[in-house]
């Protein structure tokens, strides 16, 4: 699980996925926070935090986060 980094709003963000499931999210050195997909019912995915973060900016990162995941798993079944 290597980190990537994504561009969000003019701001380059370093996510480290974990082990766990859930991502953490910086800018530089500062943690941001730490992202969990939550799958509903429904099989969407509901991007939350417990840290001092916008929902709408989670969301946001979370959407670019599955993006980036699907293409990697695409890329990796291709190899």
């Amino acid at each position: 699980m290597d980190p990537f980094e994504l561009m969000i709003g003019g701001a380059q963000l370093t996510i480290r996925p974990k082990e766990d499931g859930t991502y953490l999210v910086f800018r530089g050195e500062t943690k941001l926070a730490q992202l969990n997909p939550d799958i509903t019912n429904d099989e969407d995915i509901v991007w939350e935090t417990a840290d001092w973060m916008d929902a709408e900016y989670a969301t946001t990162i979370g959407k670019a986060i599955e993006e980036h995941e699907k293409h990697d798993t695409y890329g990796n079944i291709q190899r």
